[in-house]
């Protein structure tokens, strides 16, 4: 890139990211990249490969953005080198890091600096339970602002000695409305072969340790045994290449199990659910598939962890469990499962406490009047 490429007012956005899909994420970038555009701002977007959806490349087009494929991680001499000269060329004002590695951060804070950024921003999406290395200490202490995901992450960051006056936190929200539809509902349910009257769980995940779909097809073998009416719509995997679709064989839940993939908007595919299962494991920040759940009324049954703890109100908006235990999710799934009468009223309060919280256009306006502002 030439300085004469460079805008006058850049933001650059270092992801740190893998993109397969056009989805909450997604969207809320590409709404910080309107925003900035309508505040005279031009947006660099850095991901580790070329995102593979062509609406969400189409959108960042219309939006002048430039996406830039680059990797930062793991450490390598190489990708050190890349991501020190993307700092130097892009000469942005403003550099923002979300899903970035530690030694990414630490480069943002110094480097970035030294090519001409003027505030250094960085998202904390992960609670690290206390335990992030030292370097990552530092690193986000380089930052003007560290802005974490949620109360809990906050906190996490705080005890892991992040410099208090950096920390604020921030809650991200989805962009545009969703609305869960009674066609949508049987074509769904047509597409993928889910009875009419089944009873149907949805989960939006990629396979990860840490949000412990493996935790959820064990508690569905368990939910089996009681109620073989009941079927698990799972998002986000693909069953082609993921080792999950042989545990899920070994368990005996293949029948109850429908597995719709790596889909743009696949929130869409919630239409034919009744309520939501997130089983997360560990390490989430505040999960947008929560957020998903809750924007289209479904109750939402959620693991202890971090800020899921924030979005869901137990026996208000769904119902809260440990993490990491099968029988109790499977004990929680028996339990709503067997009170459809309180579904509405569940998801009417979870709607409710989503406007409250996680609106999109609101988050993303306050992050560039706020934090962008130079």
């Amino acid at each position: 890139m030439s300085r004469t490429q460079a805008h006058a007012k850049t933001v650059l956005q270092l992801t740190g990211m893998h993109c397969n899909k056009y989805g909450g994420m997604e969207q809320f970038l590409a709404e910080i990249v309107r925003a900035c555009h309508e505040r005279g701002f031009s947006s660099l977007l850095q991901y580790e490969s070329r995102p593979t959806s062509d609406e969400y490349l189409k959108v960042l087009e219309g939006l002048g953005a430039k996406v830039i494929v680059g990797e930062t991680a793991p450490r390598r001499i190489k990708n050190i080198t890349a991501t020190l000269e993307l700092l130097r060329a892009s000469r942005a004002q403003v550099v923002h890091t979300h899903f970035s590695d530690s030694h990414v951060i630490s480069m943002a804070g110094t480097f970035g600096r030294l090519a001409g950024a003027r505030r250094v921003i960085s998202m904390a999406h992960y609670d690290a339970g206390h335990t992030a290395p030292v370097f990552a200490r530092h690193a986000y202490n380089r930052c003007d602002h560290v802005l974490a995901v949620s109360e809990a992450v906050h906190r996490d960051l705080v005890a892991g000695g992040v410099k208090p006056e950096l920390v604020k936190t921030h809650y991200m929200g989805l962009i545009g409305e969703r609305v869960r539809s009674p066609a949508k509902r049987r074509s769904v349910r047509t597409e993928l072969g889910i009875p009419a009257d089944a009873i149907v769980i949805g989960n939006i995940a990629f396979d990860a340790p840490f949000k412990a779909v493996d935790v959820l097809l064990a508690a569905m073998h368990e939910v089996k045994k009681h109620r073989p009416d009941v079927y698990l719509l799972q998002v986000g995997v693909d069953p082609a290449v993921s080792p999950l679709q042989s545990v899920a064989v070994d368990l005996g839940i293949s029948d109850s199990l429908r597995w719709a993939g790596i889909r743009d908007s696949g929130w869409q595919m919630l239409s034919a659910a009744d309520f939501y299962v997130q089983s997360s494991r560990f390490g989430e920040g505040l999960p947008l598939s929560i957020m998903e759940a809750m924007a289209l009324r479904l109750p939402v049954i959620a693991t202890m962890v971090a800020g899921n703890q924030e979005a869901v109100v137990d026996r208000h908006t769904g119902i809260l469990v440990p993490p990491g235990d099968p029988i109790l999710l499977a004990a929680a799934i028996l339990d709503l499962a067997c009170r459809p009468s309180e579904w509405q009223g569940l998801g009417e309060a979870g709607h409710a406490r989503f406007r409250e919280l996680f609106d999109g256009h609101r988050s993303v306006a306050r992050l560039a009047d706020a934090f962008y502002s130079i």
